[in-house]
């Protein structure tokens, strides 16, 4: 918070320090929300009316609407649109550390989301696509300001534009084969793709960001998992990403055994079974192979 008046000071019992900081606001949200339900169409239209005394004293209206068409059993197809905003925490607006400097004259961030998409679902078979835009305004980051700073600065970062999509198909390989088995786990292959495309405009010098810049343009994961023999199951997955600003792309298998039975279940995990080295958000590297082994227990 703020330094306060010396005679606002508060003591820290048996430390011989005082609390000397101060701050505060008060949030207040009212929600209206109404939901028009028919047999082939779900409409959700609403506003929230929001008021931060961290800001002012106004309040601000965000309204949002969602459309899903579901003309039978196997099709739904939705859109919706909103408008959000995000105060800045007291950790973006206070933080002084070796590491990280706050700005307590951060704008708070605006964002309106538009997405639509489709699903197709049957026996053994299951399709989504879905698409997004989101405009993004003072959109507040973590950022190394030049190659030679040593403190993430918090910042109001300018205008963020994001446009993507995403595709996933599963498939029940048990049945849509008629495979014959006496294992309880049926094989099931599923494969996604993820793919954004990012437009960011500001006047201010920026190195390196540790969230909204660093993002994964591509993205794709492959999962396999089928029986080996009567409770004993087996799941591999293989995953690429690109990150971008900086990152190489890499690609990574992990792999899981398990034991199931009805009521407990035994597994071993292999995370990077190849141990392949790699860098991840905020350029930390990660690890080799990681082995896990666990229980679970259901009661």
């Amino acid at each position: 918070g703020d330094l306060q008046a010396e005679d606002k000071w508060k003591d820290i019992s048996g430390t011989g320090r005082m609390y000397d900081h101060s701050g505060r606001r008060t949030n207040t949200s009212l929600f209206l929300e109404h939901n028009f339900v028919t047999r082939w169409i779900t409409l959700s239209v609403g506003v929230m009316a929001n008021r931060n005394t961290g800001i002012d004293e106004d309040f601000r209206f965000f309204p949002g609407v969602d459309l899903s068409f579901h003309p039978d059993d196997h099709w739904r197809i939705y859109a919706g649109w909103n408008k959000a905003l995000r105060v800045p925490t007291y950790t973006d607006l206070y933080t002084s550390n070796s590491a990280q400097q706050g700005d307590i004259h951060l704008k708070p961030e605006r964002n309106s989301m538009f997405k639509a998409g489709a699903r197709y679902q049957t026996n053994g078979l299951n399709v989504l696509f879905s698409g997004f835009y989101s405009r993004g305004r003072n959109m507040i980051d973590w950022v190394y300001e030049t190659e030679a700073s040593t403190k993430y600065q918090a910042m109001n970062i300018g205008k963020l534009d994001n446009m993507g999509f995403n595709v996933e198909a599963g498939l029940n390989l048990t049945t849509l084969l008629g495979l014959a088995t006496a294992a309880r786990e049926p094989v099931r292959l599923k494969a996604g793709y993820a793919y954004i495309h990012q437009k960011h405009e500001t006047g201010r010098d920026i190195y390196r960001s540790l969230y909204a810049l660093e993002y994964l343009r591509h993205k794709v994961v492959v999962e396999l998992s089928h029986p080996i023999v009567y409770r004993l199951s087996a799941s591999w997955a293989l995953r690429y990403q690109q990150r971008m600003n900086g990152y190489h792309p890499y690609a990574k298998l992990d792999g899981r055994l398990a034991w199931t039975e009805p009521h407990w279940q035994l597994f071993v995990k292999a995370d990077n079974i190849t141990a392949h080295r790699y860098y991840d958000l905020g350029g930390v590297r990660q690890p080799g192979l990681w082995l896990m082994a666990g229980a679970r227990v259901s009661l």
